[in-house]
């Protein structure tokens, strides 16, 4: 090029430089002309200009810049101050800087450049802080700080990636293809978090995906956000530089759409591409074109190629390569000939669908693309494939227009030809038959004339019912609309749940809406399910954050330590702040002493306190000199254990803050722990050892050497054992020794204190990490797996050993079976979990949130199941039972004559009584006297002796004991009721029965005393205990139901009767015997019992079931399915627990424990054990809109439910959140 040629050249690129992009291509060609040549030339150098324009194209490394004195240029930017440059663009330079104060250390410094302060660079640069601001990912460099220099220029504060782009780091460590993948998923990820905040990178490549070094292990951070943009296209900010015609990008790596230069058609299947290219170049060495001879053609002509150019598979690439292959396989620890085995196949398809030029066959997302590599790490299938013959012919009529445009013209001519030829010869023909046949027509003609003059008048008469019909056809289509739209909703709902425990939330919502138009089987059983997995939220604390979360031993506290630097102790079952616990700095760590009453942090501010946990007052300060990261109370409470980042762990008195003995470490201590027996204490430590020492000493036991650093400790509860882990291996050792019992391998962990822990018993270990497990302590075979979408936080056994409870960043946490991993229930939650707590009995769990702005802590009633306590030692079968002494003992009247009394906590029996000679039945509420039937006499005796105390006159055949058991009513046969003084054998009454030849015998045999002793109720009579006198009588037209059992509620008022003949019970006024309530069975009701508080009723029956009824309401609140009959059932004084007795092959004795909510003496939680008949439809969605948090949000309504107006589907709900607030 001729000096006079480049001169005007330059002219013209200086003056389009500073036009307006929107009016830059009409300018070039106007001082053009027809010179394409020129215009070439001029396009070239924009591009080149363009493609260094971006606040962040240089990577945050580069060599040493001039001294920190020359780097500020007279300015100053806060507590940073510039040692070097890093990076520079052309509107924005990128500094190392050293933060002063509050703390010290190296961060990244963005500032806008002197004289670049224009309108548009500090719009783009505002973007692109607000951009990485709305991002919180482990791969994504996070924004730490943002302001203005003392001279004006906008400046922000990166976290510093010391680290090299993604390909010169494979190349410079020989990763291995499978390697390369392993380490391109998080990059992926990170996109995908991005694109879920609403944010297009819009400029990935390898020097924008830094990898650094964290604990030995490769982690991609992605960079660079200059010139993204919101996926909000209405966004005024996005539209501030984002221009027609502008190019944003680096050529490359820019996608197809990109290079169209039309910048609203760009959204996140861009950054698809880009990554695609990333991993071509990462695979082979190589990108698909050689943009060096592209760079040598005009501008235009090289985002044509972009655009159109056919990409060769990675294998052909590598063909392609020649000679220069050798090197690349090199770098990847292979041949050539080998890594084109590899990559055949899968891999060629993985790629080409993520570079295709066509954005409507990539990959829907990054996170798809993501999950395609990894079911080709795990040999799965995958979603990649070759294109078929149908989209092959697309492609090249794409490419070839004119040529298939052309043939496309000749065959329809002649396909056009044929049809008008065939057509003709059809209208032909038809002409002939019409002729023949218009003779006939008109005689037809003729006669159906005379035909429409009757018709007509026929029409008249049911015009008026036509109209009508229509009238009823449009309702009745109304009404097939809106049924067919319910079981649409129901079958979707279903599909739903079954999919994912993600989708409950919007499975119930359908499920309503779906119940809404039409109530269904499905749907119900839909709701109830989601009830059964989702145990109620108790309450919430709304502060920020949740660093750390314990219930104190005796379930009493609950202690949550948030971001604003408190604890707050609350009630664990109501809610209510019991105290507050102030702080100079984060609380990363607190503990209850033994009795409760100390609780002790650890917090940022190196210091650990002890506080008075009723009050919130101070005890005693435990000064460290760096962040104190976790503390321990002895088992005795006396002293306090601490570790620390100053690289100690240190033992104090808890009262006076004096230090008993203290261990140095060669690192930060990561967490302490004391032995059961309080004479040692665990330190694990990131030196890489865990150490066992004497805790009043500091004398060392036993070491245990790890790899890398150690991550934590825990004793086993015998503490004969320790496990500790680190990021490869758990291995649990001998605490005296440090002898390896067991060593189990490899699940990722991060610096998280709950993540292993003992069983109660001490034969497993729960983890947590990349996958959570249940692992036998002393093999180390895995006994379950325990599944989450997302990396597992935090495990914790429940306190019996059953249940272990997860938390995870999938935004659940989960309750599983430990010995099976079967999943128990989820608990969604709108951020990722990073705590969980069972209370001490099991009955509440605790989650808890570290994320910013989110609320910090959840509590659940967690649903009881039924538990077995014993079979009983019972091999006949039972013909009576009854529970004496407020429930704590049971008896049993077997066919053998024996009564036996059995510990209902044990199942073991506790004495026997009676024999076939001379039957005991019953026993005394106090468990005091029993009553026997011995050669027609009756007798009462002492249950301990069997010493005989008095003899009745009465012949009887049915027995019951007063209250106190002072007096004994009977029955005989002929239905005549006694009531006698147990001690005395005194009669005391007679009972005046009316005749009544309607009353069976069998209604007779059964009595019972109200629980003030006045009346005894006897079949259908209540009647005066004192004087026999009836009181009240109750009948069912003119006959009677026979009774099974009797029970008086505690406060006399009712009576419930058991009848025999139809399956039911009733609640009858006990002065009246008027009918308050009946509740069915499907077989003949055996027992009935009054809970002590009287708002509820059990009852069991031949249809092998337990049922717990609502007084008030009669409605159904728990159900409990067995193998056998439920012969007997009782309340235990408390009204908590429900005792049953079921009759499978041996007698078995159940206890069903109920969760209370909120303080209330409840029983239930309408969980588990709900089916179909249990709720009414308005009852169910009220208890299922209870349980959710939003309510559908519009776009999902619009899916779902097409163009019916929006509402909320439960009002109780907030609105949903909105989805252009950068959610």
């Amino acid at each position: 090029m001729t000096p006079e040629r480049w001169q005007q050249v330059k002219d013209i690129f200086d003056r389009a430089v500073e036009c307006d992009p929107a009016s830059r291509t009409a300018f070039i060609h106007e001082r053009c002309g027809n010179d394409q040549e020129l215009q070439r030339e001029v396009e070239s150098l924009l591009a080149s200009d363009l493609e260094t324009g971006s606040l962040l194209d240089n990577p945050l490394i580069g060599p040493p810049a001039a001294p920190p004195a020359s780097l500020a240029n007279g300015d100053s930017f806060g507590p940073y101050v510039p040692v070097r440059v890093l990076g520079e663009g052309g509107m924005g330079t990128v500094y190392l800087a050293r933060q002063q104060q509050p703390i010290r250390r190296e961060v990244a410094l963005k500032v806008v450049k002197l004289g670049m302060d224009s309108r548009q660079v500090l719009e783009r640069f505002e973007i692109e802080r607000q951009a990485l601001a709305l991002m919180d990912y482990p791969n994504v460099a996070r924004v730490l700080d943002a302001g203005t220099s003392q001279r004006g220029r906008p400046y922000f504060v990166m976290e510093y990636v010391d680290g090299a782009p993604i390909t010169q780091y494979c190349d410079r460590h020989a990763l291995s293809t499978r390697e390369r993948l392993q380490l391109f998923i998080p990059v992926c990820n990170a996109l995908q978090h991005a694109h879920k905040k609403g944010i297009i990178h819009r400029d990935v490549k390898p020097s924008n995906v830094l990898v650094t070094e964290i604990d030995g292990k490769p982690v991609p951070k992605v960079i660079d956000f200059g010139v993204a943009r919101a996926t909000d296209q209405r966004s005024a900010q996005a539209d501030a530089f984002t221009l027609a015609g502008q190019l944003i990008g680096t050529p490359e790596y820019m996608s197809p759409e990109q290079a169209s230069l039309d910048n609203r058609d760009i959204d996140t299947g861009t950054d698809v591409y880009s990554l695609g290219m990333v991993l071509y170049e990462l695979l082979v060495g190589a990108l698909p074109l050689d943009m060096k001879a592209l760079r040598k053609i005009a501008f235009a002509e090289v985002l044509r190629a972009i655009r159109e150019t056919p990409v060769p598979k990675p294998t052909a690439r590598i063909t392609q390569m020649g000679a220069a292959a050798e090197g690349m396989a090199r770098h990847r620890s292979t041949d050539p000939g080998q890594l084109r085995r590899d990559l055949s196949g899968d891999l060629d398809w993985i790629v080409m669908k993520a570079i295709d030029k066509d954005r409507h066959c990539r990959y829907a997302s990054a996170s798809e693309f993501a999950a395609d590599i990894e079911r080709f790490l795990k040999s799965e299938p995958v979603l990649a494939g070759p294109p078929g013959a149908a989209y092959r012919m697309r492609k090249f009529a794409a490419r070839h227009k004119r040529p298939v445009a052309a043939l496309a013209a000749v065959v329809l001519a002649l396909v056009a030809g044929i049809i008008t030829t065939t057509w003709q010869a059809h209208v032909a023909g038809q002409q002939r038959a019409a002729a023949i046949g218009e003779k006939a027509e008109a005689e037809k003609q003729r006669v159906r004339a005379e035909q429409q003059a009757i018709e007509a008048a026929k029409q008249r008469d049911a015009a008026q019912a036509a109209s009508k019909l229509a009238v009823e056809e449009s309702g009745r289509a109304n009404e097939s609309s809106r049924l067919a739209l319910a079981r649409q909703l129901a079958v979707e709902a279903s599909q739903l749940a079954l999919e994912s425990p993600a989708n409950n939330s919007l499975s119930a919502l359908l499920s309503i809406e779906s119940m809404a138009r039409q109530p269904s089987l499905l749907s119900n059983q839909v709701l109830n399910r989601l009830l059964s997995v989702t145990p109620k939220q108790v309450y919430a604390l709304d502060h920020s954050g949740a660093s750390d979360l314990q219930f104190s031993h005796g379930g009493q506290w609950i202690a949550a330590a948030s971001d604003d630097k408190t604890v707050r102790i609350l009630e664990a079952i109501t809610g209510r702040e019991v105290s507050q616990l102030a702080h100079g700095g984060k609380v990363l760590t607190l503990a209850f002493s033994p009795n409760d009453h100390w609780i002790a942090t650890g917090s940022l501010d190196q210091i650990a306190r002890v506080f008075e946990a009723s009050t919130g007052k101070e005890i005693s300060r435990l000064a460290h000199e760096g962040a104190v990261v976790s503390v321990a109370f002895s088992p005795a409470g006396g002293w306090v254990a601490t570790a620390g980042s100053d690289k100690t762990a240190r033992v104090f008195e808890a009262a006076t803050g004096n230090e008993v003995s203290r261990v140095v470490h060669q690192n930060r201590v990561s967490t302490v722990a004391f032995s059961p027996d309080g004479r040692w204490i665990a330190t694990s430590s990131d030196d890489g050892t865990a150490r066992v020492l004497e805790a009043a000493t500091g004398k060392e036991i036993s070491r245990r050497r790890f790899q890398t650093p150690v991550l934590r400790v825990k004793f086993s509860p015998d503490g004969h054992r320790i496990a500790a882990t680190d990021v490869r291996t758990i291995v649990v050792f001998e605490a005296a020794t440090g002898n390896e019992i067991s060593q189990i391998s490899l699940n990722y962990h991060e610096y998280q204190e709950d993540a292993i822990a003992f069983s109660p018993d001490g034969r497993w270990i729960a983890d947590a990490g990349s996958m959570a497990r249940v692992i036998d302590a002393n093999t180390g075979q895995e006994i379950s797996h325990l599944r989450h979408d997302d990396f597992v936080t935090a495990v914790v056994f429940s306190p019996d050993g059953r249940w272990v409870a997860t938390a995870s960043a999938d935004h659940t946490s989960r309750i599983f079976e430990a010995a099976t991993g079967r999943e128990i229930s989820v608990l969604p939650h709108p951020s990722p979990v990073l705590k969980v707590a069972f209370s001490p009995d099991g009955r509440l769990l605790a989650t808890g949130s570290g994320q910013p702005n989110h609320t910090a802590a959840r509590v659940f009633e967690v649903v009881a199941k039924e538990k077995e306590i014993a079979p009983l030692d019972e091999d006949r079968a039972v013909v009576g039972t009854a529970f004496i002494a407020n429930a704590r003992l049971l008896a049993t009247i077997s066919r053998d004559g024996f009564t036996r009394i059995f510990d209902v906590s044990t199942g073991k029996e506790f004495t026997r009584l009676g024999q076939r000679e001379r039957q005991a039945w019953p026993i005394s509420p106090d468990g005091r006297l029993f009553a026997a039937r011995d050669n027609r006499r009756t007798g009462i005796y002492e249950v301990a002796t069997g010493k005989e105390v008095s003899l009745l006159t009465n012949e009887g055949t049915a027995f019951a004991f007063s209250p106190d058991g002072r007096r004994v009513a009977t029955i005989g046969e002929k239905g005549n009721a006694q009531i006698f003084e147990s001690d005395t054998g005194r009669k005391i009454s007679d009972a005046l029965y009316p005749y009544n030849p309607n009353i069976m015998n069998r209604s007779l045999l059964v009595l019972a005393f109200s629980p003030n002793g006045r009346w005894v109720a006897n079949g259908p009579f209540v009647v005066e205990a004192a004087t026999g006198r009836v009181i009240s009588e109750y009948s069912e037209g003119r006959s009677y139901n026979p009774a099974n059992r009797l029970s008086f509620s505690p406060d006399n008022r009712l009576v419930a009767r058991g009848n025999y003949s139809n399956n039911t019970v009733q609640v009858l006024e006990a002065a009246t015997g008027k009918e308050i309530l009946s509740v069915a069975h499907r077989g003949t009701v055996q027992a009935v019992a009054f809970s002590p508080n009287g708002r509820w009723i059990a009852t069991g029956s031949a249809d092998k079931t337990a049922r717990v009824f609502e007084v008030a309401t009669g409605k159904e609140r728990f159900r409990f399915t067995y193998q056998g009959r439920v012969v007997d059932v009782a309340f235990s004084h408390d009204s908590r627990h429900l005792y049953s007795l079921s009759d499978t092959i041996a007698p078995s004795l159940y206890l069903i424990g109920f969760a209370s909510g909120a303080g209330q003496d409840e029983v239930g939680t309408r969980g588990l054990w709900l089916d179909q008949n249990f709720l009414n439809t308005e009852d169910l969605i009220q208890e299922v809109c209870s349980r959710l948090t939003t309510n559908l949000t519009p776009a999902l309504w619009k899916l779902y439910l097409g163009d019916e107006p929006y509402r909320k589907t439960c009002p109780n709900l907030p609105d949903p959140p909105n989805p252009q607030a950068g959610k």
